[in-house]
């Protein structure tokens, strides 16, 4: 559907107001280790997403990628560690 809006056409934009994001997404980790299982999940998440990017290159550029992906995750989770103490 599109409405006039300041003599151009606009699409109208429908929000679905009883679309909600679950109460956990804004709950706060209460204690550290908490906020390492967190961190850690967020870490292997980044690392899937830099896996499916990577399976779209070739050759040697590929195993870089999948180098560097490794590195990253292997430098968050430490990161992570690090900061719950241990």
């Amino acid at each position: 559907m599109l409405t006039a809006f300041g003599g151009a056409l606009a699409p109208c934009v429908a929000q679905d107001v009883g679309t909600k994001d679950p109460a956990r997404w804004y709950a706060e980790d209460a204690t550290p280790q908490a906020r390492y299982q967190t961190s850690a999940k967020e870490a292997h998440a980044a690392y899937q997403e830099a896996l499916k990017d990577c399976r779209q290159m070739k050759g040697s550029e590929r195993a870089a990628c999948l180098k560097e992906a490794h590195a990253n995750l292997q430098a968050d989770l430490a990161d992570a560690k690090r900061k719950l103490g241990h």
